[in-house]
């Protein structure tokens, strides 16, 4: 019974995580299609989105698979039979926690995420403040090659204070932010830091040149 509930809360607990997520995603996704985003980051919300969905249809399957041994285990109520029950359940439970992963590891769906979001409160800092993404680049490296992590949590972190509405990551989403712009190196090039606040437009339908 215990694991029975061990695998529940956990799949409870991975199935907000994953709604939040996709709403979140479907936010950015719209931002990406009006032209504030990358195509490559919108292709990537994309893929996020169905493997979000996937996943949830997974969680919903286990979690029926949950109840159903729950009330098979109370009503038998025997030994042999429990503990079969519970090495199939403790199997799930890894199987939850494995898909799980998709939330946090580095390059995933979460560092996509945290990432974009990260650039959109660096990109309203430059506005109020009037500097280019290249003076804000070479601000955070010192005038060196590359920037350090150190600089871009720093940098994120003190908007709490001044744009807490804005500001919603967490210390740890800022760091797979970095991540997933390193790359997983320890510094960010100017190439790469800049790229992130290219504007990319591209044509969704056919049209017409004329000489007029």
């Amino acid at each position: 019974k215990a694991a029975c509930e061990k695998a529940g809360n956990a799949q409870t607990e991975a199935r907000q995580v994953v709604v939040a997520a996709q709403k979140l995603l479907l936010s950015r996704q719209k931002d990406a299609k009006n032209g504030s985003g990358s195509p490559s980051v919108l292709e990537e919300i994309n893929r996020q989105l169905e493997q979000l969905s996937k996943f949830l249809a997974s969680l919903d399957k286990h979690r029926a698979a949950v109840k159903e041994q729950e009330h098979k285990f109370v009503a038998q109520r025997l030994l042999k039979d429990g503990s079969d029950q519970i090495a199939k359940l403790e199997k799930m439970f890894e199987a939850t926690t494995e898909r799980a992963k998709l939330l946090t590891e580095d390059g995933g769906m979460s560092g996509v995420v945290f990432l974009s979001h990260a650039v959109d409160c660096l990109k309203g800092m430059m506005k109020k403040s009037s500097k280019t993404p290249k003076e804000l680049f070479g601000e955070l490296s010192g005038g060196k090659e590359e920037m350090p992590e150190a600089a871009f949590l720093a940098t994120l972190k003190s908007l709490e204070e001044t744009a807490p509405d804005e500001m919603t990551l967490s210390e740890e989403q800022i760091q797979l932010a970095f991540k997933r712009l390193s790359g997983g190196k320890e510094g960010v090039s100017e190439s790469a830091f800049l790229d992130e606040f290219r504007v990319r437009y591209f044509c969704t339908s056919t049209v017409t040149m004329t000489d007029g």
